[in-house]
């Protein structure tokens, strides 16, 4: 394929790549088709995975400018020196902590693939790190901008259902075969709720436009799970507009009943509206008077424009030209991972 060529490369934002395998080999192949932006350095432990993105950017990239481009095994030596705009960082945890320490403290904007940490305390060292030096810095939660979510987040906001009383939302997904996903990775009850939960946290926040206040929650373990720890939680939570949370999420269920984005229900003082996590929406509108049968259900088709990442991207870009803190920043994401973290690691209501 013959390279295609940045439009105005000069003043593309240039971007640093802080592990370029798994999720951000994707994130990569995205991003390399973009005109505003540059790869200009690249860091991964493993030099497979390095000549892997380097192949993705030759698709895009001209031979000098591939040639130009920075790659290294030391993530914190060229957090510490490397000349950029902007960087993505996807190291695992917690060996990325460091890594995003350093590149806050010297202001970088920065992009993170979810969760931005295993433990409270990593989290406040970075929320403090960026309240003190005003970086950017996004947490890619790509659930919420998925076609669907994105349709209930509009038809909620615009008060379709009126006031939203209650979100009730069930998450069942089969992975009992795929030992590799769970054996001796999964130590405890945090991983599930922080990996996967928080991608349905932050996405009923982005819903609602408000925070979890008071959270209780109950891990378990299915029992013929390949899991060594909790496999999966129970989550009753109210938000800060009175909204209350009903929400059953198993990752290691006996069948696959739902797709990766749930199935939820939301009723509130005008009507109810479901989603099964696909493009399209339903709504049943309330009647005024309680004697009377509620409207019929009118369905709705999101939209198939960008995917998820891209809408993440196109956040984080032009929240950086317009000089803004983009949506799903760390502080937003904040109230998400303390509902998710300290359910899984307390179990207890607060």
């Amino acid at each position: 394929m013959n390279p295609t060529l940045h439009s105005d490369s000069s003043k593309a934002l240039r971007m640093a790549f802080f592990a370029v395998g798994g999720m951000a080999l994707n994130h990569l192949k995205a991003i390399a088709q973009r005109g505003d932006v540059r790869v200009v350095a690249m860091c991964d432990l493993s030099e497979d995975a390095l000549a892997a993105a380097r192949a993705v950017l030759a698709e895009h990239y001209a031979p000098s400018e591939i040639a130009s481009i920075r790659t290294t095994t030391n993530a914190m030596a060229m957090a510490g020196d490397v000349d950029c705009d902007c960087a993505f960082l996807s190291i695992p945890n917690p060996a990325r902590i460091p890594v995003a320490k350093r590149l806050v403290a010297r202001s970088i904007p920065l992009l993170m693939e979810k969760p931005a940490a295993h433990s409270l305390e990593d989290f406040e060292a970075l929320l403090a790190g960026q309240r003190k030096t005003g970086a950017v810095v996004m947490v890619s939660q790509n659930y919420r901008y998925t076609p669907g979510a994105l349709l209930v987040r509009r038809l909620l906001r615009q008060g379709e259902v009126g006031k939203v009383e209650t979100v009730a939302g069930l998450f069942l997904r089969n992975h009992l075969k795929a030992s590799r996903f769970y054996y001796g990775k999964l130590p405890g009850p945090v991983p599930f709720r922080i990996e996967m939960v928080i991608h349905h946290m932050d996405m009923v926040a982005a819903w609602l436009g408000a925070s979890p206040e008071r959270v209780a929650a109950d891990g378990f373990r299915t029992p013929i799970s390949w899991g060594v720890g909790d496999t999966g939680c129970d989550v009753l939570a109210r938000f800060s507009n009175g909204a209350r949370l009903n929400y059953h999420g198993d990752w290691s269920a006996a069948s696959s009943v739902t797709g990766w984005n749930g199935q939820w229900t939301v009723t509130g003082s005008m009507g109810v509206l479901t989603w099964q996590g696909e493009n399209r929406v339903c709504l049943r509108r309330r009647h005024a008077d309680p004697f009377c049968d509620d409207g019929e259900w009118v369905e709705f088709q999101a939209a198939r424009s960008e995917d998820s990442l891209t809408a993440i991207h196109t956040e984080f870009f032009t929240a950086l030209h317009e000089g803004r803190m983009p949506e799903s920043s760390l502080e937003e994401n904040a109230a998400s991972f303390r509902l998710c973290l300290q359910a899984a690691t307390q179990n207890i209501l607060r």
